[in-house]
């Protein structure tokens, strides 16, 4: 019987007892067979499971059950015992200081474990957003985790015009989740788009849709 991703995943941690790499669980994923890839691009897949499912992750499409913690040397281990994080709500305030608008994040139960659909891969969509926004003069911002990530041997983190640091509009814990959008252009200061790159036929679920005042 195939295993969904998120427990193949955690199958091979319970087996090795040891931290591996992003890399490492997808080969042993393979070797064991235990997970049926049809998507172009099976580590971003293992890779989103882990931060979807990090216990000290927490970002727009991020889930309520947390199965894995993150280790030095970028390497993913399973935690003792899963975890369930209560849905997170943002309160985003305007930059005029007039409104501000609570989103909350949905849960696990709009959550279906289904591959990648043939067509762009994650990276190449995260790649070309953040092309198209410098091309437009705008500064931008992906997580540093994907940085290093490439697509048709160009970096994500050597797009022009990529920020070293976001600009400090908001609380701590509001500010941890908009770092870890996939995909945000900048003009000056102030956001003025932000992108979740999802293959899933649950996007709405990923997404977390700023006001127009952000």
């Amino acid at each position: 019987m195939a295993l969904t991703i998120h427990k193949a995943i955690t199958q091979v941690l319970r087996t090795q007892g040891n931290p591996l790499t992003a890399e490492e669980i997808l080969s042993a994923i393979r070797a064991q067979k235990l997970y049926d890839f049809k998507a172009q691009n099976p580590l971003a897949i293992v890779t989103s499971t882990l931060r979807r499912h990090c216990n000290d992750l927490n970002f727009p499409s991020a889930r309520e059950m947390k199965y894995f913690t993150r280790v030095n040397g970028g390497k993913w281990n399973l935690l003792d015992t899963p975890v369930r994080v209560k849905p997170a709500l943002f309160r985003i305030q305007s930059t005029k200081g007039k409104t501000s608008t609570v989103v909350s994040v949905p849960g696990d139960e709009e959550e279906e474990d289904r591959d990648l659909t043939p067509g762009p891969t994650h990276y190449e969509i995260q790649w070309r957003l953040l092309d198209l926004g410098s091309q437009m003069g705008l500064r931008v911002w992906c997580p540093q985790n994907d940085r290093g990530r490439a697509w048709n041997n160009q970096l994500l983190g050597a797009v022009s015009g990529m920020l070293n640091k976001l600009p400090t509009q908001f609380d701590n814990a509001t500010n941890k989740t908009i770092e870890n959008i996939d995909v945000l252009w900048l003009d000056r200061e102030a956001i003025i788009a932000g992108f979740e790159v999802e293959h899933t036929s649950t996007i709405y679920s990923g997404l977390l849709r700023p006001t127009p005042d952000v």
